[in-house]
């Protein structure tokens, strides 16, 4: 398959290609390096300009496909509208091209901030899939799966992030009046919440409506007075440290550890993800799998680190 006929609905194919520069479809594909030996340079050449004229895209996807090696993963993340989220997808991007792999992103809408995603991944032309698992779901994709996440079923591959020392570490810290402020708060799913509060029982419990940037700057106004405050995410920090005023100045406690805190101008802690480490363990499970297919599921675990940032 390929792209659209220019000006039409029709879609351009190889054979189409082939057609308009009067070769056979195999000669077109060797010309196109879709495979297979050199073609003499003027019939390349022709196909080559038939093939732009015609507005045609080979499908990288479906060329993987057809080789005997596994090469093409499907990546499952939902919520872009978190920079966290592309963080992940950009990693695990990074770690497939570095092994030769070719990646079909697919990002199902989040109706419900961007923790949960609510589309399961459509039918991927993949070999095989790394997938986001919310709130411990198996996530839907092509198999094999390897889950990354929080809270990852046992019965499959997976790479788990762990922040439980990053949050000992942080709740040791804190002392005064604090609030814990997220939207998930008392939901069944909010393992977050739970945590912090298991470890701050005094803590004010403030749940505002969404976890973005504006909803944190929206909160910021009834914020004051507190010397420390944990918000759910990152971009809930970011936009709190731009709406409260100069005169406060609590301790921020953020999550993801995301590359645009740089941009925060007030101190802050953070639990930090190991993009790099969480996108190469991921990749290489699914590779191990590829390789082994009926051998016992894997589990990688990744320790979060705490992350401070000082204001410029």
């Amino acid at each position: 398959t390929g792209g659209l006929v220019k000006g039409t609905k029709e879609r351009v194919g190889l054979r189409e290609v082939a057609r308009e520069a009067g070769v056979t479809v195999g000669t077109a594909s060797k010309a196109l390096s879709l495979g297979g030996a050199p073609v003499a340079e003027d019939t390349r050449k022709r196909v080559v300009e038939a093939a732009a004229r015609m507005g045609y895209r080979p499908n990288r996807a479906a060329r993987g496909l057809s080789s005997r090696r596994p090469s093409t993963v499907g990546l499952g993340v939902a919520g872009l509208r978190n920079p966290f989220f592309v963080e992940v997808l950009e990693a695990l991007e990074v770690a497939c091209a570095a092994r030769g792999l070719e990646t079909v992103p697919e990002g199902g809408p989040s109706t419900e901030g961007t923790f949960l995603a609510h589309r399961p991944p459509g039918d991927w032309p993949v070999h095989g899939s790394i997938s986001w698992a919310f709130a411990g779901r198996a996530p839907t994709g092509a198999e094999p799966v390897v889950s990354i996440g929080h809270r990852v079923p046992d019965a499959r591959d997976a790479v788990v992030l762990d922040p439980t020392a990053a949050f000992d570490e942080i709740a040791a810290t804190l002392d005064g009046r604090v609030a814990i402020v997220s939207p998930w708060l008392g939901r069944e799913h909010d393992w977050r919440g739970e945590a912090w509060i298991a470890r701050l029982p005094r803590a004010d419990r403030i749940v505002i409506p969404d976890e973005t940037v504006l909803h944190g700057r929206a909160a910021a106004a009834g914020l004051r007075g507190y010397d420390a405050i944990v918000l759910h995410n990152d971009t809930l920090l970011l936009g709190v440290a731009a709406g409260l005023p100069p005169s406060e100045s609590p301790r921020l406690i953020g999550f993801d550890g995301i590359p645009l805190l740089a941009a925060c101008a007030r101190p802050f802690v953070t639990v930090a993800t190991p993009f790099a480490a969480l996108a190469e363990a991921a990749t290489d499970l699914l590779l191990r799998r590829w390789a082994e297919p009926d051998g016992p599921p894997e589990r990688v675990v990744l320790t979060q680190p705490v992350t401070t940032g000082v204001a410029p």
